[in-house]
């Protein structure tokens, strides 16, 4: 195990990362982010339909932290978990 639990934070720590990427002209970093995006929705889906029955198309969730399995429940203490992104 790593010492930080080998686990993603998807909170507003993460999305700033990206958010200059566009004006200083890196727009390619936004390409691994993307597939990210899509690849964990898929997890979400059912995460959303299970935790909150949110059974629309479009409707997905993850929450403050996720995995090498991109899990989308909560995970760790709740207090950081419930970081909805």
């Amino acid at each position: 195990h790593s010492a930080w639990n080998g686990d993603y934070h998807l909170n507003i720590n993460e999305q700033m990362l990206y958010w200059p990427a566009n004006t200083v002209g890196l727009s390619e970093v936004f390409a691994p982010v993307m597939e990210f995006l899509r690849e964990i929705s898929s997890t979400g889906k059912l995460t959303a339909k299970e935790m909150y029955g949110c059974t629309g198309e479009s409707s997905w969730v993850a929450h403050g932290f996720t995995d090498n399995e991109l899990d989308t429940g909560l995970m760790g203490e709740t207090q950081w978990s419930f970081c909805v992104t």
